[in-house]
């Protein structure tokens, strides 16, 4: 049993309004899952980043990515202030 339960997926949000998804593991065509976040490279782990300027508009894209990312896994955590 393990101590730490790390998802393959989290979801969440800085203070300054940015919605980030952080992949934990490689996942077969994240890519396609995008939905208008920003791709970057993070001490080996792929980051995606939404600005604050999309704000209004940032639970519809965080959902849309989720729902392609829910393809290929199930383990995925959402602890977004911006997108409730």
């Amino acid at each position: 049993m393990s101590l730490l339960d790390i998802p393959d997926v989290f979801i969440g949000s800085t203070d300054d309004g940015y919605t980030f998804v952080v992949l934990n593991r490689p996942i077969r065509d994240a890519d396609r899952a995008q939905a208008g976040f920003l791709t970057r490279e993070h001490l080996g782990r792929r980051i995606y980043l939404l600005p604050p300027g999309t704000a209004q508009n940032a639970q519809e894209r965080a959902g849309s990515a989720m729902y392609g990312l829910l393809a290929y896994t199930r383990d995925l955590i959402d602890l977004s202030w911006t997108t409730r």
